[in-house]
């Protein structure tokens, strides 16, 4: 079977071990361990941004009166946001389902987040949609939770 890497070592103090990378007698590459480190820190990126994941409490909404709620997200820079999720939780707490999904009975969206600005997340939810019930009219508890996907 043919080698990814294979090292050579000699007793001599005065040459380099090697390590080549490829298959004998097919342009194998072949360096010193020295130049192996310098072509690695010049040849690999690294990223320099930080991926963080905020989750905020939408908190109370009575869907079936309000048909939008704005939701301060806390973030010091609001363009560095890079996905947003909505999910939503009935007043029995039974389901738990993205704002954005599609309504079972007519596949039209049941609500959206219409917009996201220096300080909120604006939420909406469509008129006759799924959300538009009675099923989702109780408040005094959390109906759900934003999920923002962001780089430092």
């Amino acid at each position: 079977m043919p080698r990814l890497f294979e090292l050579t070592e000699d007793n001599n103090p005065n040459t380099a071990n090697r390590i080549s990378f490829g298959r004998a007698g097919i342009a194998a590459l072949n360096m010193t361990f020295a130049n192996l480190l310098t072509w690695l820190n010049n040849n690999l990126t690294f990223p320099t941004a930080v991926f963080n994941t905020e989750i905020i409490e939408i908190g109370d909404w009575d869907m079936n009166t309000d048909p939008s709620i704005d939701v301060a997200h806390g973030l010091s820079d609001f363009t560095k946001i890079r996905r947003i999720s909505v999910v939503i939780r009935s007043d029995a707490n039974s389901a738990i389902i993205g704002l954005e999904s599609a309504n079972q009975t007519n596949a039209k969206p049941r609500g959206a987040i219409t917009s996201t600005d220096a300080t909120n997340v604006k939420l909406f939810r469509e008129t006759g949609g799924g959300f538009d019930n009675a099923l989702f009219s109780a408040t005094s508890f959390n109906r759900g939770w934003i999920v923002i996907d962001h780089i430092s």
